[in-house]
């Protein structure tokens, strides 16, 4: 190669000298931009791509020596197919050109294409010259400037609206206004939707009216804005404002505004004047120079004038702005600055924005103390920011936990029983946690704090809170309320709860079973109690109790099979002094009477009954009104009884049913 350099020159071709150099400089700068001499490590490759140099520097050196089937040959092997593609071209062979680009080289193929159009057009074939254009996406621009050189307008036209793009639409139009035939030209600039060129053909054919309709249809800026000076320039000042302020050109407006006074228009400019602080601070000053400090604070505020804004409130006591700008304060706002409005707030009597602002300037103390002193109410969020950060220094501990009771305090007087409770057990005063969660009735969450916190005390507050519920209708309540007892060894607790559950089995459902078994348990538990008060009168009176209500359970079970021994016991337990604290004897009765109902001996069953009477107990609880009935009519029993003035007893248990029935609703 370095010898073909040398005989090119002794040739005197020096145009070939050039290309050949050329071709080398070239490739040795594409060579460092891929890198492939210096970052790759596979030799062989290396090798290649020198070879791939050195053929297509051989190729243009057989360009210059007129042997194009060489350089052609050359540049395959090194996959030069640009630079073949470029012999092509130059060769005039377009169509093996196009061919090779659209196979191996399609960065170049709207370029070929381009070039291909050009050398067509100098040739004079211009539907193939139109062709290529349209495959290069230059036909836009190139077939009007070619159609147009050679004087072919009609088939231009034809074109333009044949294609149906904007674009060419726009270059027709353009070229009808320039031969003045403005009709033609608003025709294609509105196909086009070139709004601005619209408006300007309207203008010029004096139809002002007609282009402010179009331009408040398409709300197009630039149209807006050339109208706008079209009105301002003939003193149609309100009308060019909202055009100013459709263009978003606020600052034409706002100085069009300001020349005529129209601060209505002045303010609601500037406010939509977003990003142009200066122009905002500009209106600002001429509403503080007229004394309208309202508008003057917010569009200072909205300019970024902060402390200015802040200074007109306190001058014109400006309750409201000054709370709009307090909004935006956070920790980064200047201390002092929150400072001043805090105070500004507390002496008008402002003190819930006084307090949000002494928290933002961590005066949490402060804040607390108003709180507490003019009860100002305290939201979660606010809460929180009033909780100091967690410490491990112990002096600042205490002082910590002092905050937080005082803040647990506020919200718990404020009826926020949950943060209340929160605060408290960041204090580490659980009970008191406890206690708010208690006022606040949420049983879920009363269950699990309990659950969560294991403590004695926090388990008996739990239970004694959960007696006063619903509970023998919800087993998993009674379940929780003898776990928490247990756990918190409350063995007397436990058995007077025992005590309420055989209560409750006796007189609400006569289960005197379930009682027993209550009872039991309850005496079991009393007997566990270390710390229980009297303990040896309450383990007896449990005994006889549970005495007294197994003998009555006995006298049930065997009515069917031993009804002497039922009727002994019956008696025994009617004549025992203590057993209405552990039997209804209104049940005993009941049991006797039934028994002589079934055995058919009515006049049995009628002496039962007159005890009862005579023992003042109400008899329709206990008896069916059917037996009832039916044992005075066996026994003819409608005589007076003398103590009742008169009235028998069947009229006296008559009247005890309809009481018992208005009772029961």
């Amino acid at each position: 190669l370095d010898v073909a350099r040398v005989c090119l020159g002794n040739m005197h071709n020096a145009c070939g000298a050039r290309e050949v150099r050329h071709v080398r400089e070239t490739l040795g700068k594409e060579a460092e931009l891929v890198g492939l001499f210096r970052s790759t490590k596979n030799k062989a490759l290396i090798q290649s791509q020198e070879q791939m140099q050195v053929n297509a520097e051989v190729a243009m050196m057989a360009i210059q020596l007129d042997m194009l089937d060489d350089a052609e040959r050359l540049y395959l092997e090194s996959k030069r197919y640009d630079l073949l593609v470029a012999l092509y071209q130059s060769c005039g062979r377009w169509e093996e050109a196009l061919s090779l680009c659209e196979k191996h080289d399609r960065i170049h193929l709207k370029s070929t294409h381009y070039k291909y159009a050009r050398f067509l057009e100098g040739c004079g074939e211009i539907k193939k010259a139109m062709e290529q254009y349209e495959k290069a996406g230059v036909h836009c621009k190139e077939i009007p400037r070619m159609l147009y050189d050679i004087g072919h307008i009609q088939e231009l036209g034809k074109y333009i609206k044949s294609r149906g793009e904007k674009e060419l639409y726009r270059w027709w139009a353009q070229y009808c206004a320039s031969e003045q035939d403005y009709n033609e030209a608003l025709h294609f600039y509105n196909k086009a939707e070139d709004w601005l060129s619209v408006v300007k053909v309207l203008i010029h054919n004096q139809e002002m009216q007609r282009a402010h309709d179009l331009v408040k249809t398409t709300q197009d800026p630039s149209a807006a804005f050339h109208l706008a000076r079209r009105k301002e320039e003939s003193d149609m000042i309100k009308e060019a404002i909202e055009l100013y302020k459709l263009a978003g050109r606020h600052n034409h407006g706002i100085r069009l505004a300001m020349q005529h006074g129209l601060e209505e228009n002045m303010i609601d400019l500037a406010l939509k004047s977003e990003g142009d602080s200066a122009l905002q601070l500009q209106v600002a000053e001429y509403f503080e120079r007229r004394h309208m400090n309202e508008r003057a604070v917010l569009l200072y505020h909205k300019g970024g004038n902060i402390n200015k804004a802040i200074s007109l409130c306190f001058e014109g006591q400006l309750f409201q702005e000054l709370r709009s700008i307090a909004e935006e304060f956070d920790e980064k706002t200047d201390p002092a600055l929150l400072n001043r409005c805090g105070e500004f707030f507390m002496a008008h009597k402002q003190y819930d924005k006084a307090v949000a602002l002494f928290i933002t300037a961590n005066k949490v103390a402060h804040a607390l103390a108003l709180c507490q002193k003019h009860g100002v109410r305290i939201s979660d969020k606010m809460a929180e920011k009033l909780t100091p950060p967690k410490i491990k220094d112990p002096e600042k501990l205490e002082e910590r936990k002092k905050v937080l009771t005082v803040l647990a305090e506020c919200l718990r007087d404020q009826g926020s029983y949950h943060v209340a409770c929160k605060k408290f057990t960041q204090a580490g005063d659980k009970i008191s946690a406890m206690r708010c969660l208690l006022k606040s009735k949420d049983t879920d969450k009363i269950i699990y704090y309990a659950t969560m916190t294991r403590k004695k005390e926090i388990y008996i507050l739990s239970a004694n809170y959960m007696q006063n519920l619903n509970w023998h209708a919800k087993p998993d309540i009674m379940k929780k309320i003898i776990l928490f007892y247990s756990k918190a060894k409350a063995y007397e607790k436990l058995s007077n709860f025992y005590n309420s559950c055989a209560q409750v089995e006796i007189d609400e459902y006569r289960d005197y079973v379930k009682a027993l078994g209550a009872l039991k348990e309850a005496n079991k538990y009393i007997s566990k109690s270390k710390k229980a008060l009297d303990k040896e009168s309450k383990v007896a009176s449990l005994q006889r109790r549970i005495k007294h209500v197994e003998s009555f359970v006995k006298a049930r079970e065997i009515m069917g099979f031993n009804p002497a021994e039922m009727v002994a016991i019956c008696e025994r337990l009617i004549a025992a002094p203590d057993v209405e604290q552990a039997v209804r004897v209104g049940d005993v009765f009941a049991l006797l009477t039934e028994h002589y109902y079934a055995k058919d001996n009515m006049q049995e069953a009628m002496k039962i009954i007159k005890q009862m009477k005579a023992r003042n107990i109400a008899i329709q609880p206990y008896l069916d009104a059917k037996i009832i009935r039916t044992i005075c009519d066996a026994t003819g029993n409608s005589m007076e009884d003398e103590k009742s003035g008169g009235r028998g007893i069947e009229d006296e248990i008559g009247e005890e049913i309809e009481e018992a029935a208005d009772y029961y609703g």
